[in-house]
């Protein structure tokens, strides 16, 4: 399994920005200690549990396919959260994205008030990518190292967007996964976003999702969590309202 090094970093690809941006956050998880229970946000934590050297990062997705206007598969986990049932709930006009072991794999209902850009995709430009949450851990700053597909999700101004579903698929036992995400919605629109990391696996999670609520705007945004038992989740969320604007 590939280790936490430069090399599987590099191997993720991805244009001379974001390659370089990973490198330098390497270097600087390297220079550091992950968090520990001494510190206040993590005092009822099991954080000195969590064996690092047992996951590695994916390097290549598993059976991906390029973005298309397919229907999501399904994805049921046994016993923990039927997302069959889930993606039928919210309807055909949903925006849908699918990730396996963190990359993008699908996207369905995409166009006018909600697009979706993978800045890893050749000609992305740089993104303010950790903005809104910096870096406040270790863990934080091996995510952005090793984030394989970040996503740009914008929701239009003055859009009353249909719901957004973001699906985040462990396939595998001992893997590190490391979802990243910056939610802009605009002025005066309104969304509804429901982000979901699940997988019979025991595998490490370690997602990073930035909202950027513009003014006048409403967001409502839930994140569910539906893994095995014998996985791990350390997530980090930020955000940002500006005036007359909502999160809930």
């Amino acid at each position: 399994m590939p280790s936490f090094s430069a090399e599987s970093a590099a191997a993720l690809g991805g244009p001379g920005w974001l390659a370089s941006d990973r490198q330098a956050a390497l270097e600087r998880f390297t220079a550091s200690e992950l968090p520990t229970s001494a510190a206040e946000e993590w005092r009822y934590s099991r954080i000195e549990a969590l064996d690092l050297d047992r996951f590695g990062p994916a390097i290549e997705p598993p059976g991906a396919a390029p973005i298309t206007s397919a229907a999501a598969g399904s994805l049921d986990v046994p016993g923990l959260l039927d997302l069959t049932a889930l993606l039928g709930a919210v309807g055909s006009g949903a925006t849908v994205v699918e990730t396996r072991d963190g990359f993008v794999t699908r996207v369905r209902g995409v166009g006018g008030e909600v697009t979706v850009d993978r800045l890893s995709a050749a000609g992305a430009g740089p993104e303010p990518l950790g903005e809104l949450a910096g870096e406040p851990d270790a863990l934080a700053t091996l995510n952005r190292a090793f984030a394989p597909d970040p996503l740009l999700i914008t929701v239009a101004p003055g859009s009353a967007a249909s719901p957004v579903v973001i699906v985040h698929w462990c396939t595998g036992d001992d893997l590190a996964l490391f979802p990243r995400i910056l939610l802009r919605v605009g002025e005066s629109a309104e969304a509804q976003v429901l982000e979901v990391v699940a997988g019979p696996a025991g595998c490490l999670v370690v997602p990073v999702t930035e909202l950027d609520v513009a003014g006048a705007a409403h967001l409502s945004y839930l994140h569910v969590q539906a893994l095995g038992p014998a996985a791990w989740q350390i997530g980090l969320q930020a955000s940002r309202v500006a005036a007359d604007g909502g999160l809930v």
